[in-house]
């Protein structure tokens, strides 16, 4: 009986620590899921903020003459990010105050990852959209920067 019961002792050590060991890993993993989610890239979407995934791109800050609706995400690395959405463009008819917008399919596509010493994040540095079916009169495919804020 006293065998039996330092048996049942031993196995209960056994399990407890078993427990602790299986606690540490979980949170140190925790702790660096919290960690690697901090060091996502990210991109200027709003002229100002910088956000993971956004679903709305301003591309034009001064006017908000183009935004980008509705972007669903395919790829997003620490490379390039690649999404489909909408293209919402101010026809400026009769003028731009007045004027609708107009939508178009897009593809939407970041690049360029960099530190930006001015908000201490990584973002995208570069931006380019491309209309696979109608677009804006003139304009097939286009670059630039994101965002009206500095990152430098």
């Amino acid at each position: 009986m006293r065998y039996l019961g330092l048996r049942v002792l031993r196995v209960i050590a056994l399990v407890a620590s078993g427990v602790a060991v299986c606690a540490a890993p979980a949170s140190a993993s925790g702790s660096s899921a919290t960690r690697a989610s901090a060091y996502r890239v990210r991109v200027v979407s709003n002229c100002r903020n910088a956000h993971y995934k956004p679903k709305t791109f301003i591309v034009s800050c001064g006017d908000g003459g183009i935004v980008l609706t509705g972007l669903r995400w395919h790829h997003w690395t620490h490379h390039y990010a690649f999404a489909v959405g909408t293209s919402q463009v101010r026809t400026c008819q009769p003028d731009c105050a007045t004027g609708g917008t107009r939508a178009y399919a897009v593809h939407f596509k970041l690049t360029r990852p960099g530190l930006c010493s001015a908000r201490g994040d990584q973002e995208f540095q570069r931006f380019t959209i491309f209309y696979p079916r109608r677009h804006p009169s003139g304009v097939r495919r286009f670059s630039g920067s994101p965002g009206a804020a500095p990152c430098g």
